[in-house]
């Protein structure tokens, strides 16, 4: 493997730290490194990395303005090379643009693993350090940043949400048993890596049907080896993800109960023309017809405008979407909503829905090789491009789908 190439694995690496805080901006790992023969020298000990750095929290500094502010403001650049796995910014927008603070800085080779996917700005950042005069490389391990950033260069492409979905089934193809009780499926080693996805989604998105039968609480419960041997040193801090609950009527039960089995904000999707006023707001206006008693109290219902929900004090929200709208409306509304990415985690009809209307960006299918089931729920009819069979976790198959544009 090239230096090159090692230093932006360090890079990918890095950008990790930033997963469930920094949506729907991009995952960005920034390294400065020292070049001997060009006569650099290092701080604060003689090592070849001078400094590293991620972009931490939607809104606050770049990687690139992170590593730049941890250095002494008089730190003399010449001979280092930093390294970046997407193409630093040209705009002003909640932060200053990386591409001019490095001009700014002097530093003099900038290695880049993928333009900006946004075709608006794809390519300025390149130009503006190129034409300081930097040397720039473009495309170290190109695929691999694309596929960290599969999120947001579906988001910058497509303007929706990237939508994942997953299921788990039987060895003879069935979600659920025909009894009332609910039949555990997968292993614990899918369970793992199921929690894992959730660590790195903006949400989780089920039918009204899921949520009233199986109560689900959507949140990340168990310990995620593979998410903390990415980030090595990183303290295990990790938001729930938002909770998505398709409620077209609003015939579901949203008490305090089912509020606290998370601390994700619950945004419940409801189609134009249903009732949505609550018990406490129909007794003060003298109302008593047309209520849904099962809305808490306090519940905030939200346009599709810019308004951030994984972030927001309230913790239940309502969202109103058109008559028979699609999933991919849906997706695109959840995206101005600041959401960048969705799980879809059943039940059956929903992810056929997101299958049929193609809105897939990922599949994932955890089949049992030992539970069969013989009667019940029909899993879902892939009709995709054949999945890919990877590492069996446990007892369960693991099969899995990537668009072309993830990849």
């Amino acid at each position: 493997m090239e230096l090159d190439e090692t230093y932006m694995l360090r890079c990918l690496q890095l950008a990790r730290r930033g997963m469930s805080w920094v949506s729907p901006n991009p995952w960005v790992g920034a390294v400065l490194v020292n070049d001997f023969e060009s006569g650099a020298k290092p701080y604060p000990k003689h090592e070849k990395i001078l400094a590293e750095a991620w972009h931490a929290r939607f809104g606050k500094a770049h990687a690139e303005q992170a590593l730049l502010n941890s250095l002494p403001i008089d730190f003399d650049y010449a001979g280092t090379t930093l390294y970046v796995n997407l193409e630093p910014c040209a705009h002003v927008g909640k932060t200053p643009s990386c591409a001019n603070l490095l001009i700014e800085k002097g530093i003099p080779r900038v290695v880049v693993g993928m333009l900006d996917p946004n075709p608006l700005v794809a390519g300025k950042g390149i130009d503006l350090l190129q034409s300081a005069g930097i040397r720039v490389e473009l495309g170290v391990l190109e695929k691999d940043c694309m596929f960290l950033n599969r999120r947001f260069v579906v988001n910058q492409l497509h303007k929706r949400a990237y939508t994942m979905l997953k299921w788990a089934e039987s060895a003879d193809g069935l979600m659920d048993g025909m009894n009332q009780n609910r039949k555990v499926i997968s292993g614990s080693e899918s369970h793992h890596w199921v929690h894992e996805q959730r660590a790195m989604i903006d949400a989780v998105l089920v039918g009204i049907d899921t949520w009233q039968k199986d109560k689900p609480r959507l949140n990340i419960r168990h310990g995620l080896q593979g998410v903390m041997q990415a980030n090595i040193d990183l303290p295990h801090v990790n938001k729930n993800p938002v909770r998505i609950v398709l409620d077209r009527h609003l015939r579901g039960q949203y008490d305090q109960e089912s509020l606290a089995r998370s601390d994700g904000n619950l945004l419940i999707v409801y189609e134009e023309g249903v009732a949505i006023k609550s018990p406490a707001a129909a007794s003060r206006n003298g109302i008593t017809k047309d209520v849904n008693s099962s809305l808490p109290d306090g519940i905030t219902t939200i346009t599709k405008t810019g308004k951030d929900i994984k972030s927001a004090e309230s913790q239940a929200y309502l969202l109103e979407m058109p008559k028979q709208y699609s999933m991919p409306m849906l997706m695109k509304a959840l995206l101005e909503l600041g959401i960048g990415s969705v799980m879809v985690e059943g039940g059956a009809k929903i992810l056929s829905m997101f299958i049929d209307a193609g809105c897939v960006d990922e599949v994932h299918i955890l089949r049992s090789q030992t539970l069969v089931l013989e009667k019940g729920l029909q899993s879902p009819v892939w009709t995709g491009p054949l999945l890919t069979q990877e590492s069996a976790l446990g007892n369960d198959a693991h099969w899995s789908w990537y668009s072309p544009t993830s990849k």
